[in-house]
Formats: structure tokens, C-alpha cells, sequence
């Protein structure tokens, strides 16, 4: 049997529609000029009565609504800058475009998780969450939103054809060897990638000339007796160099080490150091710097570029080259390099391996390598340069290092320079 509401009732109460647009209750509410706060039983959205002006959320209301995803902005916020920081690169135009970034996504972030709040719905049944899903992984996405999302049919046909075919082109066009890789193709990927110029002034004739002369007729040899690791270091120490890449802009590009090779100035780097780069600062670990540099050579096929600080009131200290062809499994090796920012740092290890991958020869060493060590040198215990540290472990592998042959700079210098 039905009940109806009597004529004093209809007068005293006025029906209102829930400003849920997947809702739409009607609902009764009494005839009053104050302003109500009113409640849906059916999907539990609150709102004013008369509907009032929509005042902009504090900021410190959307971080207590959205903790977990406010925690999430600020670390990654944090790791982008301190990654810049640990590579030398962090300046204020980077500063203020990290912030900017992070800000612009908690605002877009949390915008879109208020926009799909649903009080009445499971949290993986929530628009955003599903949008999150599908994104991710389509399979799982598309159940959830036939499962028991609020999207409307029509929605829920365009979003499944969407990603649904999305989902099967990747499949149809997936090479497996993109995902399961091997140190081996990572290696012959770093050489083979075409590499970006670099826009350094050139070294003028002279001093082209006179460097593969002093060089080639260079018959310095080392000692037979074995050095000691802190020999090692002291004899060489100022011999190492930080090499920072600058852009045109005068922002530091990234950085990474080198060592002279001769006494006029001549050092030796990887060309992926110095790549994109407008200008070079070397800095000495006794803390002199020179701005003033210009390219002898590079050869971006082996990562080897060679380039000449100009200051003719200064000589310095080149490095004693060895043999790389002599060198044997097993025996101890010495680093020096500059990780992170790090100078002069050292480490020591074995030549774990001799390769020759696509016709790259590089040596395995199980002395670690990090960012910033990159064209370093790789000493044997007679104080002899025998490698240019290059690659470090990128797999997981913690003693998976690499260093290019010494002797790879030798061949290029007598018959490509």
C-alpha cells in the first residue's frame, strides 16, 4: 500500500535533485531561508542548499585529502634534484623547472582525483583509479571497468576499444629482446647509437701536429718493479682531471674525468663526456681550472676524444702509457677517476675479462665504475695507463665494468690523426 504525502507536508518541504550526475535522487527538504547542508542516502553526496559559490580548496586541505600521492611529488621532487646535484649539473633555471614540474603534476594530479571521487565505489572501482590501470596494464583495466565501475555503457565501449587495441598492437609488434637484454647488446648499443656533435673550438694546425709528434716519438717507460697503490696515486694524482661540459647557454651539461697526455696539455677523455658540448672546464685537483680548451680530435665510433688545454705559460704532467696487449687475466688493476663530482677517487679490482664485442675490444674489470668515472684511467701496478675507464655495472652486475684498450688510442693517434 502506498503512502502519500498530505497537502501540509508538500507545503512545508520542496523537492530538490542530488547534484550527483550519476544519481539524480530526488529528494525532500524543508522550506527555509537558511542555507541547508543536505546529504543523498542514495550516493552520499553532501552539498549546500541554496547552492552556494565554490571557494578554491586550501592547500593544506588537498595535502591532508591526498597524503600518500603528496609523499609521492615531494620524493620524486627530491630525487630529481639531488640526481642533478650528484652529477654537477643543478642550477637555478633547473631548480625552478623541477619544482615547476612537480607542481604542475600534484595540481593536474590531485584536480583528477577529486574530479572521480566516488564516496559509494570501491577504490579500484573509482574512475581514476581504472584511467591509472588501463594505462598500465589494459587486460586488468577493462575488467575493472566492466566489473563494477560507474562509467556509462557507452564509456565503457570506447575506452575498451581504445585500450583494448592498444593492448593487442603491442602485443603484435613486442620483440621480446627489448625486454629480456643482455650486458652484451647494452654494450654495442652504447657504441653503435649515433652520437650528438659536439660544437667545441677546433685546435689550430700547429697544435695538431706538434701533439702526434711529441706523442709518437714519446719513448718513456716505466719502472719493472711494481708500485704500490698509494705510489701509484701520488705519482699520478695530478695527472687526473674533472672534465665538465658546458652548453651555450653556460649550463653544465654533465661531467666526467680525463688524464693528461702530454706536457703541453694534450688529455684524453670519452666522447660521450664532452657530447653537445659548446665549451670545457678541467679542473686539477690541486685546484687549478682552465676554461680555455680546443678539440684535437674525436672519434665518437670508439668514445675516444682527445683535446688540448691552451696555456702555453703552463706545462703538465702527462701519464706513462702502457701495453694493453700485454696485459693478462687476473692481474690487479687501479682506477682513478671522479664519480659524481668526486675527485681523484680510486678503486681497484682485476682484469676480470679481455672482449671483443662487434668488434669492440674493451677490458673487463671488476674495479667499479660510476657516473662521473667515465674516461678515466685504468693503471696496472707498474703505474702504467693500460685502459680509458668507460662503461660501468648498468645490469645489476655489480663487477661488470668496462675499459677501452689504451692501445685502441695508440692506433688512432699514429694513423687517424
Amino acid at each position: 500500500m502506498g503512502i502519500t504525502m498530505s497537502e501540509e507536508n508538500l507545503k512545508e518541504k520542496i523537492i530538490i535533485e542530488c547534484p550527483n550526475k550519476d544519481c539524480r535522487q530526488k529528494l525532500g527538504i524543508p522550506k527555509t531561508t537558511d542555507t541547508l547542508r543536505v546529504s543523498c542516502p542514495r550516493c552520499g553526496t553532501s552539498f549546500l542548499y541554496p547552492t552556494q559559490k565554490i571557494y578554491k580548496e586550501k592547500a593544506s586541505n588537498r595535502i591532508k585529502n591526498h597524503p600518500i600521492f603528496f609523499g609521492l611529488i615531494i620524493t620524486l621532487c627530491f630525487l630529481l634534484l639531488a640526481n642533478r646535484y650528484l652529477i654537477g649539473a643543478l642550477d637555478l633555471n633547473n631548480i625552478f623547472l623541477i619544482i615547476g614540474i612537480c607542481f604542475v603534476l600534484w595540481f593536474f594530479g590531485t584536480w583528477i582525483m577529486d574530479k572521480f571521487k566516488e564516496t559509494d565505489t570501491k577504490w579500484y572501482y573509482q574512475k581514476w583509479f581504472i584511467f591509472l590501470i588501463l594505462l598500465i596494464f589494459s587486460p586488468l583495466g577493462i575488467t575493472l571497468l566492466w566489473a563494477g565501475s560507474k562509467f556509462k555503457k557507452s564509456s565503457k565501449v570506447i575506452l575498451t576499444l581504445l585500450f583494448g587495441s592498444w593492448f593487442v598492437f603491442s602485443v603484435l609488434t613486442y620483440n621480446p629482446g627489448e625486454f629480456f637484454y643482455s650486458p652484451k647488446d647494452e654494450i654495442v648499443k652504447l657504441f653503435s647509437t649515433q652520437k650528438e656533435d659536439v660544437h667545441l673550438k677546433l685546435a689550430n694546425h700547429y697544435v695538431k701536429n706538434n701533439f702526434r709528434e711529441v706523442f709518437l716519438s714519446n719513448k718513456i717507460s716505466s719502472s719493472t718493479i711494481p708500485l704500490t697503490i698509494p705510489q701509484i696515486v701520488k705519482k699520478w694524482n695530478e695527472s687526473i682531471i674533472l672534465v665538465k661540459s658546458i652548453d651555450k647557454n653556460g649550463n653544465v651539461l654533465g661531467q666526467g674525468s680525463g688524464f693528461i697526455i702530454s706536457e703541453d696539455g694534450a688529455f684524453t677523455t670519452n666522447y660521450h663526456v664532452i657530447e653537445s658540448a659548446y665549451s670545457v672546464l678541467i679542473q686539477f685537483i690541486n685546484g687549478k681550472s682552465f676554461k680555455e680548451v680546443s678539440l684535437i680530435s674525436a672519434y665518437p665510433y670508439y668514445d675516444i676524444a682527445i683535446l688540448n688545454i691552451e696555456e702555453e705559460n703552463e706545462l703538465f704532467l702527462p701519464v706513462i702509457l702502457g701495453n694493453s696487449d700485454n696485459i693478462q687475466v687476473g692481474e690487479q688493476i687501479l682506477a682513478i677517476g671522479n664519480p659524481y663530482g668526486w675527485e681523484n677517487t680510486i678503486s681497484d679490482g682485476l682484469i676480470s675479462g679481455m672482449r671483443e664485442i662487434d668488434g669492440f675490444k674493451l677490458l673487463q674489470i671488476t674495479a667499479p665504475i660510476s657516473s662521473g668515472s667515465s674516461g678515466g684511467a685504468l693503471f696496472n701496478m707498474k703505474g702504467e695507463v693500460i685502459g680509458i675507464t668507460t662503461i660501468g655495472s648498468q645490469w645489476g652486475a655489480q663487477n661488470l665494468n668496462f675499459a677501452i684498450p689504451i692501445n685502441t688510442l695508440k692506433l688512432l693517434i699514429r694513423e687517424k690523426l
